[in-house]
């Protein structure tokens, strides 16, 4: 279901969201924000 709904991002796509949350909320290395949390993936 979850490959319907979203299709899993490529290397490029990947860079793409983490430099804009880089330039928007000043975090580096950073792809996603859940419920207004921080959450860190190693």
């Amino acid at each position: 279901m979850k490959n319907v709904v979203m299709k899993k991002p490529n290397k490029e796509k990947w860079k793409e969201i983490s430099d804009g949350f880089k330039k928007h909320a000043m975090f580096s290395n950073y792809i996603g924000g859940l419920d207004g949390k921080h959450v860190r993936i190693k």
